[in-house]
């Protein structure tokens, strides 16, 4: 595997946290980072594909929505 960039490392930090609740997290996420949204979807697909990110999926706070898992 390669070194990661400078980038790639705010990505891999960023989607470790909770994406924001939009009907466009990532376009909001993309904002934050000061890049488009494309660009972002980009680099995770990439970081996925070179195996720096197994899975990528939500995780809920079922119980900030009043419901138990």
């Amino acid at each position: 595997m390669n070194d990661l960039t400078s980038f790639q490392r705010i990505v891999l930090s960023a989607i470790q946290e909770p994406l924001p609740i939009s009907e466009q997290p990532f376009e909001m996420l993309a904002l934050q980072l000061n890049c488009t949204e494309q660009k972002l979807l980009d680099e995770i697909r990439q970081l996925k594909e070179t195996g720096w990110i197994r899975r990528f999926r939500p995780q809920i706070r079922y119980a900030a929505l009043g419901r138990s898992a």
